[in-house]
């Protein structure tokens, strides 16, 4: 009875499970292959198809952190639109895992970065009176930088600025 129980129960969910994950891997998606192995892997751990699961989750972790670790390395190397493109490519492929997670992450980290250094130049020219330099570089960060942490002080502080100088 408790053989029939696991091969009609939980059995037929790791099987179809791992067909997914399977199917999911062949097609590129990763993530969630990746999501899949892992759960599959602790429905019945002491069976042959979950180590192949688990074993195979390991691999997907290890190649996806081999590959998110070069992508941080090369990132101060590269320019930053082609960062972002390879971060984008990776966050699709492991999307539903925390390894897109991880690279949403270090995209809007770069993403700050920039639109921090934009923002302390125009500061630096507003220090130094230059108030249209110090608006153009201002409108540049509101352009390219909708997303970024600072965006809102940024254009409230642009505002202000506009108004004290009278400039448009």
């Amino acid at each position: 009875m408790r053989e029939w129980l696991i091969n009609y129960g939980p059995m037929k969910q790791v099987e179809s499970g791992f067909e997914k994950a399977q199917t999911a891997e062949k097609s590129g998606k990763l993530g969630e292959a990746f999501t899949l192995y892992t759960q599959i892997a602790e429905i019945l751990p002491d069976t042959e198809l979950c180590r192949t699961a688990k074993e195979s989750a390991t691999r997907l972790r290890t190649q996806a952190e081999t590959q998110f670790d070069q992508l941080k390395k090369t990132a101060d190397e590269k320019p930053y639109t082609e960062t972002v493109k390879a971060l984008e490519v990776f966050r699709d492929k492991y999307v539903g895992s925390v390894f897109a997670e991880r690279a949403s992450q270090l995209r809007s980290e770069l993403l700050n970065a920039r639109a921090d250094a934009l923002e302390g130049r125009a500061r630096e020219a507003e220090a130094q009176k230059n108030y249209a330099r110090a608006l153009q570089l201002y409108k540049l960060y509101l352009t390219y930088f909708p997303e970024a942490k600072r965006y809102a002080e940024v254009q409230k502080h642009v505002k202000i600025l506009k108004n004290k100088t009278g400039m448009k």
